[in-house]
């Protein structure tokens, strides 16, 4: 089995088409998909000979002919932020499903308020969107290494940030996107460019020192 899986993930086998993923799709209940681009549900979102050969990204469980309540999710905004930064957080944070198309220097979203807050948990319906082996987690525990990202990564997460997270050069490679080589064990080099939208939480503005600051403002 392992030189079979081998053979099959080889880009350029051709003994079988591999199924395409299509990002924008999320499939909910009775076969209806949420389209991320159109912003609305849409019935026969792939057509019929390409089933089997296109994929939905997720499926989650829901019923689109019910009106949406978001509950606790709109009561950490509604208690945190103003109507004009709750538009603006839903955007930055609908632009965490726009796999492989931030832009170099796009900038990232930070979330900045105190501990028990609530802001990872308004990450939750991201994470439970996108599989964990896609997500790149760093955490208070700085449980982070550069071969994490690759061009398979859909979506970077620092928790907790604090200036010491990363090195300050890992900061300004990974908050601007781009050109990336990153170190494989045993591997040599891997390069791709780096276009996964991030999202950030901290307790308290982030300060680099005069030297950094102003890149990691840009």
């Amino acid at each position: 089995m392992r030189k079979v899986v081998e053979l099959l993930a080889n880009l350029y086998c051709e003994l079988f088409r591999p199924l395409a993923i299509d990002y924008d799709l999320i499939e909910v209940n009775q076969g209806v998909s949420w389209s991320l681009k159109e912003r609305s549900f849409v019935n026969d979102a792939i057509q019929e000979d390409k089933i089997g050969k296109v994929s939905p990204r997720a499926f989650s469980p829901f019923d689109s002919t019910q009106e949406p309540d978001p509950k606790y999710f709109r009561q950490i905004l509604e208690n945190s932020l103003s109507p004009e930064e709750q538009s603006n957080f839903c955007e930055d944070l609908l632009k965490l499903l726009r796999y492989n198309k931030k832009k170099h220097k796009d900038k990232v979203s930070c979330l900045v308020r105190d501990a028990n807050s609530g802001k990872t948990s308004l990450l939750f319906p991201i994470l439970s969107l996108v599989h964990h082996r896609s997500v790149a987690t760093v955490t208070k525990q700085r449980a982070f290494n550069k071969f994490m990202i690759s061009k398979f990564t859909e979506v970077i997460f620092i928790d907790e940030a604090t200036e010491s997270t990363l090195d300050v050069d890992d900061w300004k490679t990974l908050t601007q996107g781009g050109y990336s080589a990153h170190d494989v064990k045993y591997q040599a080099a891997e390069s791709f460019i780096n276009r996964c939208p991030m999202i950030i939480t901290s307790q308290r503005k982030l300060d680099f020192g005069p030297s950094d600051q102003p890149a990691m403002d840009r």
